[in-house]
């Protein structure tokens, strides 16, 4: 097949795919970017009611820039709010693909538990309705499937292991975007936009593949807003905000985005000391320097990762020797001594 042949078939193809007409969605998203409600309500029509996948995509990417361009030039400065501070959760979640009624209200009723859960834990009252003075936490979110793209890659290993296994990366198959903005009285005073998640997956030739309308778009939610929402809750009341979702958010994901950036001993102390998630209580204990707390839990935790973990940052040889003579665990026992000896040589 010749090249100008080639691309007269090209362009055939092309000339046979409509593409989504954006005059009005444009028109629509310049006035909705300049306040105009009922425009914004005109791309979210859009973006929910056509059966075309990038059209649906464009009038929600629309949207989602003409809320934060409106905010962003309204906004003023922010206080830090108080506790107990009223607000109402206003959230509007769109599909780039048609999902099942049924499976979307699920993945909406997961989105608003979590994210009342992220508010609640900073002492925010969140209610359904709002009085005229109350503040209302918007969020305008687009659940996106992402093509599986894959790049063979050989695993290394010992010989006669895994050296010939192949696996392949993937880009993750689901990803949100969106803007969370805070209004009170009326007013802006609060932009942050939620930008799509980056990475990859390791998968084996098994792995199961789906549909894009079948992508795990609730599974991902979680891990979208967490980042967004910690952001959120450290501008409207400082860092104490980081502990506060650290300690007593119900969601293990908003606690392990908080834990990420938290300093706090005390909170930090509280996270080893009481979180059901071992590998959070790990990663506490592993920044701990409070003796005391590193003692509790090399003596108790419940893993014996984190009692090794524990053991290891210990400074006391009365109770390390404590715990190489009653710990359940042999190897924890073997860490244990290793540790006093090594500390006793340095003496």
């Amino acid at each position: 097949m010749t090249t100008l042949l080639r691309a007269a078939l090209l362009l055939t193809a092309m000339a046979g795919t409509a593409l989504p007409d954006t005059s009005t969605i444009d028109a629509a998203a310049h006035d909705c970017g300049a306040g105009k409600a009922d425009a914004c309500a005109q791309l979210a029509a859009k973006a929910r009611g056509s059966h075309d996948a990038s059209a649906r995509r464009a009038a929600a990417q629309r949207l989602i820039q003409a809320r934060l361009r409106y905010c962003s030039s309204t906004a003023g400065q922010h206080s830090l709010w108080s506790e107990g501070q009223r607000v109402r959760l206003d959230t509007e979640y769109l599909f780039e693909y048609e999902l099942e009624a049924s499976r979307q209200a699920e993945i909406e009723r997961a989105g608003d538990q979590f994210l009342d859960d992220a508010l609640r834990s900073v002492g925010l009252e969140v209610g359904r309705d709002s009085k005229p003075g109350d503040a209302v936490v918007e969020l305008t979110l687009l659940g996106a499937a992402r093509p599986w793209i894959f790049g063979r890659t050989e695993l290394g290993g010992p010989a006669g292991d895994i050296d010939n296994n192949v696996g392949m990366l993937l880009y993750p198959d689901a990803t949100w975007e969106g803007v969370v903005t805070v209004r009170k009285a009326g007013r802006c005073v609060y932009s942050e936009p939620l930008r799509p998640a980056t990475g990859h997956r390791l998968v084996f030739d098994d792995t199961v593949y789906r549909k894009p309308a079948q992508a795990p778009f609730r599974s991902d939610l979680a891990s979208a807003l967490a980042p967004a929402l910690v952001r959120l809750g450290t501008d409207l009341y400082g860092t104490p905000a980081i502990a506060r979702m650290a300690t007593g958010a119900a969601a293990q994901k908003l606690r392990e985005t908080a834990l990420e950036k938290l300093r706090d001993q005390n909170a930090l102390g509280k996270v080893a000391k009481n979180d059901s998630s071992e590998l959070l209580r790990w990663t506490a204990v592993g920044r701990l320097k409070d003796q005391a707390a590193l003692a509790e839990s090399a003596r108790h935790d419940g893993s014996a990762v984190v009692r090794i973990t524990a053991l290891q940052r210990l400074k006391s040889a009365a109770v390390l020797a404590e715990i190489a003579r009653e710990d359940r665990d042999p190897e924890v026992r073997r860490k244990a001594l290793m540790k006093l000896e090594k500390l006793g040589a340095s003496r």
